[in-house]
Formats: C-alpha cells, structure tokens, sequence
C-alpha cells in the first residue's frame, strides 16, 4: 500500500472513479470505488446485481453489509468537519441527507470529493460543512481481504452485437486507403525530379513528361479517394443503422426497473453513445491504422534522405506524445463531466415539457427555466474546461512542430551549403516532413480518442450489458387450450434485498369466467401483484398458475399474451385512436374495434368526433379527457380477445353513469377479471371481494364489510 501510495504521489494516479447509473446506487459506488482503490476490482454492474437498490435507496446498515461482502471493514462514525482530518481517507461521507460521497482529501481550505452524479470535485470546506450531515463511514481492508485483478475493458463486440457483412467493405476501404496513401506519398518526389532533374538540366522536355505523368497520377488519387469516401459513407450508415437497431431491440428486452432507476436524458444520452463509437469505428479506427503505417514508412524515407533530419523529426513527434499523455487525463475527466452534465440537463428539459400542465397551473415557469439554465450552464463550463485543454494542446503542439520545422531548415540549408544535399532533396525532405507531421499528429490524437472511447463504451455498455428480462424456457404450452383460471401459490415479492417483502406469502386462486376485487389501503401490495404476474417484476418466489399450468413453463411473452390489462399509468401513443384500440395492428379489424369501443362504453363520443377512429391524440392523450382515456385503454385491453383481465384503478376517472356501463359490459363478457379498485360500484360488481392486508390476502369479506372498509380507506361517505 506504501508503494502504491509513492507512485500516485510520482504520477498523479488519478483515483478510481466510478459513476452511478440508476438514481439511488450513489452508495454502491462508493463501495465500488473503495474496493477497486485497495485493490479488489469490482464494477458497479457486479455489486447492483448483488444487491440490487430500490427507488427507496439505501440505508447506512446495508451499505455496511455491503462493504463486509467485499472484504471491507467498516465503521460508521458521527464527527464534526474538524474530525475529519483525523479519519482514514479515503472514505465515504453522507451528503445532504441524501447521497454519498467518497470523501479523497481534505486541506486547510479544500477538500477533493469524488461524488458518484458528477465525479471528481474541488470544493472549498464551507460548501463541504453545509453538504456534510456529519456521519461518515471509515473503511479499510479486513484479514479476509482478497486482491482481485482489474478488468479488462468491455470488448467492443459485445456493445455493437451481431453486425453481418461489414467486414468486407472495411477491407475495401483500407485497401482503397492504402492506393491512396501510395499516391499522395510520391508528390514530394515530384518536385525533387523536376528540381534536380529537369531544372538542372535545362530540360523542358523532362519537365512536360513529368507534368503528363503526375496530372495521371493525381487523377488516379482523386478517384480512388471519390471511391474510398462512397464506400466509407456506406459504411457508416448501414453500420449505424444495424448497430442502432441491435441496441434498441435489447433496450426493449430490459426489465421495467431498468427505466424506473434511470433518468429518461441518462438513458438517451447512452444510447447515443452509438454514433461517437461508431464514428471512431468507421473514420477514426481506419485513419489510425492507416497514419500508423504510413508515418512508419515515411519515417523510414526521412531517415533515408538524412538521419540527422530524420532524428529530430522523430524527437518533435515524441514530445507530442509526452504532452498528449501528460494532459490525458485532465481531457477524460473533462469530457466525462460535460457528458453527465449534459444528460441532467436534458432530462430536466423533458420532464419539464412533460409536465408542462403542472409548470404553468403552479407558476414554475421562472424556476424551472432558471434551473434549467444553472444545468445547462454547468455543462457549458465543463465543455469550456474541456476547450481550455485543447487550447493548450494545440499551443504546444504548434509550439513543438515550429521549433523543429526551424531546426530542420536551419540543419537541411546548413547541409546544401557544405554541398552534402541537394535543393530538390532538402525541398522533398520538408515535404515527406510535412506528410509525417500531418499522420503522425492525426495518429496520435485518435490513439487518445479511440482510448477515452472506452468512456463512451462504459456508458453505451450500461445498455447493452445489462440482463433483459428473465427468458423461461417455453415448453411448447398450448395457450389456446388453457382456461382462464388465475391461482398464485405462497408467492413472495421484495424490491430490494434490503426491504422487507411487498408480497408476503399471498394465497389466491380465481376460476375461469370469476369476477374478484381486490381491496386494502394504499402501499399494501395491490398493484405490485399484477406487475409480478406479468413478469414486469422479476426475482419473485413461489408459484403462479394460468389454468392450472405454472408460468414456468411458458415464455413471458405467452404468459402475457393471456392478459388485458389496465394499470395505472399506461399511456396512450401518438395515433389515431383506432390505432392505439388495435395496439398499432399491422392488419387492423376495424369492426372488432369498434365493438371493444362499445364495451367500454366510448363507441358514441368516439362517432361524435370530426374524424371519428381517425382522430389523433398524442402520445399523453392530450385532447381526451381522462376518463375517454381510460376507456380506449380498456377498449385496447379487450381488443386482444383476453381470457383474463387485470384492471388497476381502471375506472377510476368515470362518472356514475359511464362506470356503471362499463362494469355492466366487463361482466357481460364472461372472461376472468382481477379488478383492483377503490370505488364502491366497481368493488361491488364482482363475484368476490378480498381483503389484502400486510402483503397477502386477509380474507374474503361480503359487500357490507367491503363497503365499511372502503369509507375508512377512502376518508369519506360511500
């Protein structure tokens, strides 16, 4: 640890930043980041499959735990800000009553904190004791510690998937590249053949063959750079296209929880990640390929003209990598602080336009602008810090390449006088020169691009390395035969490790054609229920059987195709609304729905549209009303023909009269229902009512009780 310690002091070794992903794991990767600071390397993917955070967060006993998991001993400690130079650093701080944050250093007047939102900060103590709750978590290696090797980075063939015939127009390119590259590298030996030659000889006819058979030359340059540019845009588009497409389609594959612990900007942001990667693929990548044999073969011609010139060409390019390297560090952090900062802003930007009723009814129109602009100008001060450091890189750059180009000319005129070099050689060495710098500066910037792509890599990676929903193995189950009877045996359900069960040992069964409601107060585990049934939420125990059959042997996307449903916060898609009854069908029945418009009793208002089935709503339903909404949500339901149907509070917005149809037409139906609800006429139109208490099902109660127990829920007269 002692000479771990020397070299970062030596080196400057930038400590092992680790952001989160979902909105509530700031705690996991402290965790994260401490264990790969004492050597255990573990990635936050690796500890949020382990233990998995809710939407809740994390407690401080369960960050202990998990820092035992991972051979670290901890030890909470309550301190004032003095306290904490007295505390073994690195270690993790909680952070304004809602966060945590490592805590690296701490001086008379700054501290550097490494906050898991934004990563590596500078800030001054006072900001420090405002944020500091003042509990801190000491950690340090127990006996049972154990050294695990870093990672190898994530391999880009597992980001870009299965992309088919790509390989042979990237052969092409680079053979068309090569052509090129050969072309471009005899114009300095033009020059230096009619200087020395033609001019020197006073020939004008050498000078007019010359002339004809470079004009072919360069004919055949530009046409195979046309060709290489046709196939390269090919590439990149069908590239990006198919890449994009496999990206989505996994994206779609991800469990429900995956969008629930993310921001909606974050996830846009990642998956935008594609074009930076496939642009380093398609240009970059090929580029250095290229630069990287060519400024060796040129290299190999300076030498060949003068090995003193040559030498200080070389020593220019390799104080170009030293700068490049030394300010490498500095342009990732950067970068990875604009990107962070760019996706919160947009996420604000679209939760704000999403919730655009609310901004205006409340009058945040100012606040929600003002802290826009302080996130927007937050990312604008990252991409300054960012353009800083390119400032000072070009000045060294242009510093370095001036001062040998004056070495050169000074050293190349010195040898022209003494009569070891020829004019045409010195002119056509300061042209391979020129051609190296110009590869070789190109070389080394896409070497450090293509390296800090890994940035982009890791965060295209939280996509498409994350586990899409649990696949069962079908066992080819007939679902035209089964019934419509719904049974859950001794099912247990729990968001987190660290939270007690939702669904407690729940005991239910409903036969085919049975309505039931099921009732209890708010947070009870109603809903979660459906959302377990369906697969929505993984990782529960026990059993769930569709007609006596155990969903275990059935895909998920049989066990789904079983249900209608209406939960509570389905929306409706930008269409018509025949579209959004068909659920987009390529090959709508129109009459059938129409008749599901008529079961859910909006058939006549629909009629009574301009434009009938034909009527647009948004993708929120904008111009409807909220209970014409929730009566083409179950039109939508009942278009897929269900043998059961789940509804959450699926009349919830209806008046007295359109809820009495509805339920009258739902009943009509003679399919399986599970309604959950608060309102007294729809608990009453079923066959049975439930009571759900402390996770499971308290017991069946009659009509009065229910409606007893309703007025205590609700608050109110019933």
């Amino acid at each position: 640890m002692e000479k771990k310690a020397y070299f970062e002091r030596l080196f400057g070794t930038k400590f092992p930043t680790v952001l989160q992903t979902e909105s509530t794991e700031c705690g996991l990767a402290c965790v994260a980041m401490l264990a790969n600071y004492h050597g255990h390397h573990v990635t936050l993917r690796d500890l949020r499959l382990k233990f998995s955070v809710s939407l809740k967060g994390i407690s401080l006993g369960s960050l202990l735990r998990v820092c035992k998991h991972n051979g670290l001993s901890s030890r909470p400690i309550r301190t004032e800000i003095a306290g904490l130079e007295q505390i073994k650093l690195p270690c993790i701080l909680h952070w304004n009553f809602n966060h945590f944050v490592v805590l690296r250093k701490i001086g008379d007047e700054h501290a550097i904190i490494i906050d898991p939102a934004y990563g590596e900060r500078k800030i001054e103590l006072g900001d420090l004791s405002r944020a500091f709750t003042g509990v801190a978590i000491e950690v340090w290696p127990d006996p049972e510690f154990i050294v695990i090797e870093r990672q190898k980075n994530i391999p880009l063939s597992h980001l870009m998937g299965n992309l088919r015939g790509r390989m042979r127009a990237l052969t092409t390119i680079l053979f068309l590249a090569i052509g090129l590259e050969f072309l471009v590298a005899l114009s300095p030996y033009y020059i230096q053949l009619v200087i020395d030659s033609a001019i020197g000889a006073n020939d004008q006819y050498v000078i007019g063959a010359l002339a004809i058979g470079f004009c072919i030359v360069y004919l055949l340059k530009n046409f195979i750079g046309s060709v290489r540019s046709w196939f390269l845009m090919y590439l990149s588009t069908s590239l990006n296209v198919q890449w994009k497409d496999n990206v989505l389609d996994h994206m779609l594959s991800l469990p429900l929880e995956y969008y629930e612990k993310r921001n909606m900007g974050d996830v846009l942001s990642r998956f935008g990640a594609i074009d930076f990667i496939q642009r380093m693929l398609t240009t970059s990548f090929v580029e250095s390929v290229l630069d990287g044999v060519f400024s060796v073969v040129i290299l190999f011609v300076l030498f060949i003209y003068q090995p003193l010139l040559g030498s200080l060409v070389l020593i220019s390019a390799l104080l170009y990598i030293a700068v490049r390297w030394l300010l490498n560090a500095s342009i990732l952090g950067a970068s990875r602080n604009e990107i962070v900062h760019g996706a919160k802003q947009s996420s604000y930007l679209l939760e704000t336009i999403r919730g655009i009723r609310q901004v205006k009814l409340y009058g945040q129109q100012a606040e929600r602008r003002l802290t826009w602009i302080s996130l927007f100008v937050n990312q604008t001060n990252a991409k300054i810090k960012t353009l800083k450091i390119d400032v000072w890189l070009k000045f060294a750059r242009t510093l370095i390449f001036d001062i040998q180009n004056i070495a050169v000319v000074w050293c190349g005129a010195a040898l022209v006088i003494d009569r070891e070099y020829t004019v045409g050689a010195l002119i056509a060495f300061l042209g391979y020169k020129l051609l190296f710098e110009s590869r070789v500066i190109a070389l080394i910037d896409n070497v450090f691009v293509i390296q800090n792509m890994q940035l982009h890599a890791d965060r295209l990676g939280d996509i498409v390395l994350s586990r899409p929903e649990e696949t069962r193995r079908d066992l080819e189950c007939d679902i035209a035969r089964l019934s419509g009877s719904l049974e859950c045996k001794d099912l247990f359900f729990q968001y987190s490790l660290f939270e007690r069960n939702v669904i407690d040992g729940l005991n239910f069964k409903v036969e085919e054609g049975e309505s039931v409601a099921i009732i209890g107060p708010s947070g009870c585990g109603k809903s979660t229920i459906f959302n377990v049934i369906l697969g929505i939420y993984q990782g529960a125990r026990g059993r769930i059987l569709i007609g006596g059959d155990d969903v275990e042997s059935m895909s998920v996307e049989k066990v789904r195709s079983v249900f209608g449903t209406v939960l509570q916060d389905d929306i409706l898609f930008g269409g018509s609304i025949a579209e959004n009854i068909s659920g987009f069908d390529a090959r709508p029945d129109h009459e059938w729905i129409a008749k599901c418009a008529a079961m859910a009793n909006i058939e006549d208002e629909i009629e009574a549209m301009p434009m009938k089935y034909a009527t647009l709503v948004g993708d929120m339903g904008a111009v409807l009303s909220g209970g014409q909404k929730q009566r083409i949500l179950l039109a939508r339901a009942l278009y897929k023909r269900p043998k059961i149907l789940l509804l959450d509070e699926a009349t919830s917005h209806l008046d007295m009269s359109n809820e009495k149809a509805v339920n009258r037409a739902i009943k009509s139906l003679k399919i399986t229902r599970v309604i959950i609800a608060h309102r007294p006429e729809t608990v009453l139109s079923a066959d049975r009512i439930m009571l759900m208490k402390d996770g499971k099902i308290d017991s069946i109660i009659t009509p009065t009780e229910a409606m007893s127990l309703l007025e205590s829920i609700n608050g109110s007269s019933v």
